[in-house]
């Protein structure tokens, strides 16, 4: 029997969230800022705001595809966090509709881009109830959605969110082993497992060889956004150490949000400085 090496969690890249930076600067500003605050590539982000990005033109994305070519910063993984309003188990027809349309456009602008991953926003409804029809309509989606990326050769992975649906690892695990598919695997989030409760050394392994994106944050109690690294619950020294321990080799993306105040790149440089302080540590355990 071939030994089972343990591999290093610091050979993973290490990305940034696009929303970390603001929207206003072009590619070469973005993308350069990207390596000089210490990151590996970009995590490109389609929200509500920004689904027009699905139709970006041939032109619009040459000089994208370009830009990340050359500074050596490329795109990995996509957020497609647009499907939060657009959820792919909603009871509304259109609304369904046009989730599954943002999905099969993200997978077509993920084989322009060179992007490997488009994270799915797990939810089967959003601010409203969900029930075994809300359930069924999502795997019945996903399952219109499935072909089309294992066609172009891009992974779908769903994230753990802020909602009972898909809250944890073992929630998508479920989602996962029904659909039954190697194109869908799982994306967690750190912050969104520790904001409602959850052990994420324990959770990760309900899942743990479908894991291939980890969303890195910080969080309180109830809440899993804009809280400061390492001040906050997540317990980065036990998720890391557990990550080593199940052989994780897929995409970490460090999750922020743009603040416009000139210590905010400082904060920015200094969640790469502490991630990978923290990565290190745990290798060397």
């Amino acid at each position: 029997m071939a030994e089972n090496h343990m591999m290093n969690i610091g050979d993973c890249q290490l990305g940034l969230y696009e929303k970390a930076l603001t929207f206003d600067w072009d590619w070469e500003k973005k993308l350069s800022m990207v390596k000089e605050l210490g990151f590996d590539f970009m995590e490109f982000s389609v929200d509500a705001d920004h689904k027009d990005r699905l139709d970006f033109t041939e032109k619009e994305i040459t000089l994208i595809r370009d830009t990340s070519w050359r500074l050596q910063v490329p795109l990995n993984t996509l957020a497609l966090t647009a499907n939060r309003f657009y959820p792919l188990g909603s009871k509304n027809d259109e609304v369904r509709e046009e989730g599954k349309l943002l999905v099969k456009k993200a997978v077509a602008l993920a084989v322009k881009l060179g992007i490997r991953i488009v994270q799915i926003a797990a939810y089967d409804v959003f601010d409203e109830e969900g029930d075994e029809e809300t359930d069924r309509l999502f795997i019945e989606s996903m399952r219109e959605c499935e072909p089309i990326a294992a066609r172009a050769g891009v992974m779908l992975a769903f994230e753990t969110m802020d909602s009972p649906y898909a809250g944890s690892v073992e929630r998508c695990k479920r989602l996962v082993d029904i659909l039954g598919s190697p194109w869908i695997h799982i994306y967690a989030d750190t912050g969104n497992i520790a904001a409602i409760g959850l052990d994420f050394t324990k959770d990760i392994l309900t899942g743990p060889s479908h894991l291939i994106a980890i969303h890195l944050k910080d969080a309180t109690p109830g809440i899993s956004r804009d809280i400061e690294f390492g001040t906050g619950i997540v317990d980065f020294d036990a998720d890391f150490k557990a990550l080593k321990q199940i052989n994780y080799g897929g995409f970490f993306i460090a999750e922020m949000w743009w603040q416009d105040n000139p210590e905010y790149l400082d904060k920015v440089k200094e969640a790469s400085r502490f991630l990978r302080e923290k990565i290190k540590t745990a290798d060397m355990a």
